[in-house]
């Protein structure tokens, strides 16, 4: 099927997306009903045997008196959600709740809400989930990618239900099928293959449901390839004419054409790809100049678009160019970059303000962009979370909804904000704190040298 790089003629302004990491759980020995607890358990030195105490040794396991903070439970962060531990499955009654919480972002009826658009749930291939029928038990079932695709699954139904439109996407993870199904997915070309069928299977699923979000009539798929790292190989490199050929297949399978918005770091090709944002990099926030939090904020975004989207939108016709927004890092997972070193962002209302000065400089300049994507709603283990914690209560979620009414000549209302705000503010913690010694079966959903910061 021929494709039509058109998504600049027809992409809404000022568009905000969200990426969320669905991978949290609660089991059924703790009031949940999953068979873990998810992301919420990283622990020990999970990655590397040679570096034993890299983290607190079981950071989730054991909640006594000591390991609480107010009532919150002792997670694999340094940051506590507001509403306390929640499962992202959506098989019980409070996990429907919290996803419901999370769709209370999206603009209706005329209230603004979050100024966001559209929610991008992250998933991992479709292979061993329940997409395909397998449940616990079966030799093919993979629990962590399960608990995602179960995520984006139940979104798409209680945004249905709520009677709201165009505002859910998923946010493809390629490098799941190099780094959890290597033994099964021998040669590059049958990984690539995989990917293809993943592709078309959620095309086909998002294509006819009202939720999902077109442009055009058009399905929007967000991706984040990350690093192709096979255990024992190394970086497999994929062409821009593999990652061509994946989509074009991808699009005869599911007989409809759709577009592609995806990270961007300016070291390849991105000629195959309709839309493009930079990630958080962590490195480029280190390089930005600036005396203050504010003025090192502001130049880390100009620099992004500057490096990352300018050129790769001015030498591609019809793509579309968007910022990266993220309220700060608070690393925990040390492994997850590189060198095991503690990496920080300042959390601070200065870096939001200072974003948002940097995207201003780039209109001020004449070359506006595309629309923003919020990195992320949830990533704990990162601390790049924009969901109310317990340290901001909500804080950086409200000042970014009247940021972004600035940035587009509207003007706040601090009432709205407020009844935003309350959604999780008053919302009761289903999973209170202490709880019994528990030992959990943690399975990890972030392959060893993954990063979000990359």
């Amino acid at each position: 099927m021929a494709h039509v790089f058109d998504l600049a003629d027809n992409w809404p302004a000022d568009h905000v997306s969200l990426i969320v990491q669905g991978w949290y759980a609660i089991p059924t020995d703790d009031g949940g009903a999953d068979e873990d607890y998810g992301n919420w358990d990283l622990d020990g030195a999970t990655w590397s045997a040679s570096n034993p105490e890299v983290y607190t040794p079981i950071p989730y396991a054991i909640q006594d008196a000591s390991a609480c903070n107010g009532g919150h439970r002792m997670v694999a962060s340094k940051l506590r959600p507001l509403t306390g531990i929640y499962s992202d499955t959506g098989k019980d009654a409070a996990s429907i709740a919290h996803i419901d919480r999370m769709l209370g972002v999206i603009p209706r009826d005329g209230d603004p809400r979050g100024r966001i658009n559209t929610i991008c749930c992250t998933l991992g291939i479709l292979a061993g989930t329940s997409h395909y029928g397998y449940g616990e038990g079966d030799p093919e079932y993979t629990r962590g990618l399960d608990t995602r695709y179960r995520h984006l699954d139940k979104m798409l139904e209680r945004a249905n239900e709520a009677g709201l439109t165009n505002c859910v996407t998923a946010n493809y993870e390629a490098y799941y099928i190099w780094n959890y199904f290597s033994d099964d997915y021998t040669s590059k070309l049958s990984r690539l293959g995989q990917v293809a069928i993943d592709i078309s299977q959620l095309v086909i699923k998002l294509k006819d449901n009202p939720a999902a979000f077109k442009v055009d009539g058009r399905v929007v798929i967000y991706w984040y390839e990350g690093t192709l790292n096979i255990p024992g190989v190394g970086v497999e490199a994929i062409s821009t004419a593999e990652w061509s050929g994946v989509m074009e297949a991808a699009r005869t399978a599911a007989d409809h054409d759709f577009f592609v918005v995806g990270r961007n770091h300016g070291a390849n090709d991105v000629s195959w790809l309709d839309g493009l944002f930079p990630w958080i990099r962590y490195q480029d926030y280190l390089n930005a100049d600036g005396d203050t939090i504010r003025e090192k904020a502001s130049n880390w975004a100009q620099d992004a678009y500057t490096a990352y989207i300018e050129p790769a939108v001015a030498a591609n016709s019809g793509r579309v160019g968007l910022g990266n927004f993220s309220p700060g890092f608070e690393d925990y997972v040390l492994e997850w970059g590189a060198g095991n070193a503690t990496r920080a962002i300042p959390r601070s209302t200065e870096t939001i303000k200072g974003q948002f000065d940097g995207y201003q400089a780039i209109d001020d300049a004449g070359e506006r962009l595309d629309g923003l994507v919020i990195v992320t709603w949830n990533g704990y283990p990162e601390g790049h979370c924009i969901e109310p914690t317990v340290g901001d209560n909500g804080e950086f979620l409200g000042l970014f909804t009247e940021q972004m009414a600035a940035y587009t000549g509207e003007t706040p209302d601090s009432a709205d904000t407020e009844a935003l705000l309350d959604i999780w503010r008053t919302a009761p913690k289903t999973i209170t704190c202490p709880a019994p010694y528990r030992q959990s079966g943690r399975q990890a959903l972030v392959p060893p040298g993954r990063s979000t910061a990359g």
